[in-house]
């Protein structure tokens, strides 16, 4: 024992003291590149205020910055897009590697660079060489640990980073695997009554070959998500919502954004403030990529929440030596090799084949292959032309303007502006289908599921200033599923649209009662599941002192609440009861949504089977419930002691309910003391405004999304904000977890748009000077 805590101690002390290396954050020196001089003023949150004379100048900054905080993390996001993590990983990652080569995001930057506008080439490149001034320091302790440096950065890693996360949010194709095994295991009526396939996409290519092709995906798939889990933060779910004057305590419009992503160190976002004299920026930005992806201009501020629309289509093939068969006959593929290095062990050679319309993820001998479309796949994306002009604009209407080039991700924005403006508006290309809905794998040589053309702009989802005052976007479905256009039936349930409409139906709200929202822990679904337990409940329930208490619980998900943690080990419970005997336990799982993340089946889906659960359970059909409750209430009682212990006193939801952000190489004896921010218990699930998904197969940690970032806007007012763990990315800076303590007691720090409130609070101060005018390179 003494000798483990000597160890931790040195560890420590190591880490504290390389922190001393750091980021400096006060001083004056000239940083080559500069055109003009630049201020940059640290405030006590972390927050880098760049006051500039233009806007290359902040975009050059803006790179330093993210190069001088977070240089492990862009590294690590290069690697993923290149498929290159079996470089310093070796050949643990090389699974990984083998899939992201198939991906092929890497060329498909490479393609899009040409046809970016020549304004948006010259602000990747600005942003570039502003991360590599930030490169030359010393090598971050990530980098000493695995032996290896850190590459020039150039334009295109910028872009290739905005498509591997556009594809981390298309997270589709995931859940048409789990429908399809549901249809091949249990027949195409049992499969439509688990909630995930409608008979009219019946798959037409089915049989023995099909099912082991996608079998033999699912395996190569789940090998490379052992590897990227431990070392990519994926997106999940979101909250944003917004509400007009006349229900604003001030007058003015509200805003507030919470998007959720899986909680790792560094922080998946960077706070920043960009200010030039005809333009103000505040908000996050994404460390790799120049601009501010969610926050507010001094005109108006955005939220974003990940829509879930079908984006991402399997497709069966029957290839034919080097052609692939479509319905006008066979048509050639593409082939290239790649070459993946492993440290330590021999290179790996990686055979890339890609149809007319996306890669070949699978294939075999016999010519039996699985590919993959998807938006990010098609033609000419104008996304960062849509982007940078929505940094620029003043107003909603003008926002929802520049969003109609909005190609990939399909994301919703909500919005507001100064003046009292709200709106909301889905943006991206939605495919339009021949003669089916793209929720199950199509074969690519018949007609049907083949995409035909793009949903118009004009006639996607979208609302300006609806008369009930308050827009909310939480993931749910932007229309029913049964009205044009298609957008897909894997969005997440509508318990927290449900909630967070419940607490805007008010007048005189505040930013004081948007912070409270976002902390709340009320379940919709908890409450009526216990509606239903008391419909079910019988006298001959043992423990029947906590069987009252549930029975009487009020659905808050506290994190000392016992109740709640009862409730959740009941529910889990009873849903293997009905549903496992028929899937399986490895479908069973699936279908709950594990493995936790976007990139995870279902995507935003995690939990999902409360709803299934609770629809049937209400319907009652087909099953002895109060049998089945009590059965699954004994077994509760018993994961209850095994989890918690004998002393019943001790339970409570937060106790089971951990949650403690880690960094990718905490998985190395003896640094995750150093790497990993403090453990907290968490209230909250996946059907709270304040989300805390739990993965089903390794109840009941957080090891799901929770709230990333917290913003709160009061339009031509204050604005408010927190990161769950801190700015820093550096090892050892005190910012690195900074944020933890205020982040768990719903606190958050204010803005300080305005100079003079910045300076009174008297940050640090760190003036770059431009040396001499430089010329822009002429590639990327």
């Amino acid at each position: 024992m003494r000798r483990a805590l000597s160890g931790r101690a040195m560890v420590w002390l190591f880490g504290r003291l390389w922190g001393m290396l750091g980021p400096r954050r006060r001083g004056r020196w000239f940083l080559d590149g500069l055109t003009e001089n630049v201020e940059v003023l640290t405030d006590a949150a972390g927050v880098p205020h760049v006051f500039a004379d233009n806007l290359k100048d902040a975009y050059f900054v803006q790179g330093y910055l993210h190069a001088r905080e977070r240089a492990f993390q862009m590294e690590l996001q290069r690697r993923v897009g290149q498929g290159r993590l079996a470089e310093i990983f070796g050949p643990q990652a090389l699974p990984a590697d083998r899939f992201l080569r198939k991906l092929g995001l890497w060329q498909r930057a490479i393609r899009l660079w040409p046809e970016l506008d020549r304004d948006v080439q010259a602000l990747l490149m600005t942003y570039a060489r502003g991360v590599n001034r930030g490169l030359q320091r010393l090598r971050p302790l990530e980098c000493h640990l695995l032996g290896c440096g850190i590459e020039p950065w150039t334009a295109l890693h910028s872009l290739m980073w905005t498509q591997v996360m556009a594809f981390d949010m298309g997270s589709n194709w995931e859940a048409e695997w789990v429908r399809w095994e549901l249809t091949r295991k249990l027949g195409s009526e049992a499969a439509r009554r688990h909630h995930l396939e409608q008979p009219q996409d019946f798959p037409s290519a089915s049989g023995p070959a099909a099912g082991s092709a996608m079998k033999e995906l699912w395996a190569d798939y789940q090998a490379a998500r052992e590897v990227l889990d431990q070392w990519v933060n994926w997106g999940g779910g979101s909250n944003a919502w917004a509400v007009g004057p006349q229900r604003s305590a001030s007058g003015k419009a509200l805003l507030a954004s919470d998007p959720h992503v899986l909680a790792k160190v560094p922080s998946t976002w960077y706070e920043v403030h960009l200010e030039i004299p005809d333009l103000q920026l505040y908000g996050v930005s994404m460390p790799g990529v120049p601009g501010i992806v969610i926050g507010q201009n001094q005109h108006f501020a955005w939220g974003i929440t990940n829509s879930y629309v079908d984006t991402q289509d399997l497709v069966l093939e029957r290839l034919e030596g080097d052609k692939v068969l479509r319905p006008q006959g066979l048509i050639d593929l593409k082939k290239r090799e790649e070459r993946i290095n492993v440290r330590g062990a021999k290179p790996g050679l990686e055979t890339v084949l890609e149809t007319d319309t996306g890669p070949i993820l699978f294939h075999d001998v016999e010519g039996t292959a699985v590919s993959m479309r998807w938006t990010g796949f098609s033609g000419k994306d104008t996304t960062l032309r849509a982007w940078f002009r929505l940094l620029h604009c003043r107003s909603v209407k003008q926002a929802q303007q520049a969003l109609h080039e909005w190609c990939n991700p399909v994301l919703n924005f909500v919005l507001a502006d100064t003046q009292g403006n709200i709106g909301y508006q889905l943006a991206g290309q939605v495919p339009i289908r021949h003669e089916s809905y793209g929720i199950l794998p199509q074969a690519g040589w018949e007609r049907q599921g083949a995409w035909v053309d793009w949903v118009s702009p004009a006639d996607l989802p979208s609302t300006y200033n609806p008369e009930c005052g308050y827009i909310v976007s939480a993931n749910h479905a932007p229309v029913p599923l049964d009205q044009s256009p298609f957008l897909g039936i894997d969005f997440c349930d509508g318990f927290r649209a449900q909630r967070l409409t419940q607490l805007l139906e008010r007048r005189e709200l505040t930013l004081d009662d948007f912070a409270r929202m976002q902390m709340d822990t009320v379940s919709l679904a908890a409450r009526q599941g216990v509606k239903l337990l008391r419909r079910d409940f019988r006298p001959d329930w043992p423990g029947a002192q906590l069987a009252g208490e549930l029975l009487a619980w009020d659905g808050d998900l506290r994190a000392d609440s016992r109740p709640a943690a009862l409730y959740q080990i009941l529910f889990l419970e009873l849903a293997r009861l009905v549903y496992l005997p028929d899937m399986g336990e490895k479908l069973f799982l699936h279908w709950c949504g594990a493995p936790v993340s976007t990139l995870g089946v279902l995507g935003g889906q995690a939990g999902r089977y409360v709803s299934f659960l609770l629809n049937d359970w209400e319907a009652g059909q087909d099953r002895n419930w109060p049998a089945l409750v009590k059965q699954a209430w004994i077994r509760a009682l018993e994961e209850a002691t095994i989890h918690m212990g004998q002393d019943m006193t001790q339970w409570r939801w937060g106790r089971l309910h951990t949650f403690q952000p880690s960094h990718p190489l905490a998985v190395v004896p003896g640094l995750a003391p150093l790497l990993n921010a403090p453990l907290k218990e968490l209230g909250g699930d996946v059907t709270t405004i304040l989300q805390s998904a739990v993965a089903p197969q390794d109840p009941y940690t957080v090891k799901g999304w929770v709230p990333s970032y917290r913003l709160l806007v009061e339009l031509g007012g204050s604005s408010r904000s927190i990161l769950p763990t801190g700015q820093a990315g550096w090892v050892g800076d005190p910012g690195c977890f900074s944020h933890v303590e205020s982040y768990h007691r719903g606190r958050l720090h204010d803005g300080l748009l305005q100079r003079s409130a910045l300076e009174s609070t008297r940050p640090e101060r760190l003036i770059l000077l431009a040396r001499q005018r430089q010329t822009l390179e002429k590639g990327p």
